[in-house]
């Protein structure tokens, strides 16, 4: 009951219809279901120009995609990368940019220093106006069965993708 509820919650425009002739009977069935989801303001159909996010994780993969697709779109996008002091590929291509709305940050999720130095920067960025949106993806992976991982590499994992810091 619950997917069937959250499936109605679908706005038609995310459909991948192929034939929508035969489809018109669905999408009749499922418009009013979609008015009250279209009143939802997405980051798609949004004036990025005014709004800021925080992303967690843009050294690489989803939330180096996330930040570069956000910014494209207008939005002033704080990027939360653990190894910017390192120097990092994908830290160096965001500060590539060379854009006053894409400021990469030094962000250990699990280092109450480097959080609070974010929030410093962040508050001196964003003034008044405030995060539209923060999209926590920072998180780290082991491979291999639980019962032989060590219980440090457990806590590890567990500290960045469960609880950050304390």
């Amino acid at each position: 009951m619950l997917a069937a509820r959250t499936c109605l919650c679908f706005p038609t425009r995310t459909l991948q219809l192929k034939d929508q002739a035969n489809h018109v009977r669905l999408l009749q069935r499922l418009s009013s279901a979609t008015t009250l989801a279209a009143s939802r303001s997405y980051a798609s159909h949004t004036d990025g120009g005014n709004k800021a996010v925080l992303i967690t994780g843009c050294d690489s993969g989803f939330g180096f995609s996330i930040a570069k697709h956000l910014h494209d779109k207008g939005f002033s996008v704080f990027a939360g990368c653990l190894l910017k002091d390192k120097g990092d590929a994908g830290v160096k291509e965001l500060d590539k940019m060379k854009s006053d709305r894409m400021k990469t940050v030094q962000l250990n999720v699990v280092k109450q220093e480097e959080i609070d130095r974010a929030v410093e920067i962040i508050k001196e960025n964003v003034k008044d106006k405030g995060l539209w949106g923060v999209v926590n993806n920072a998180g780290i992976s082991t491979f291999g069965e639980v019962e032989f991982t060590s219980m440090d590499t457990y806590k590890e994992v567990a500290e960045v993708n469960l609880w950050g810091t304390r």
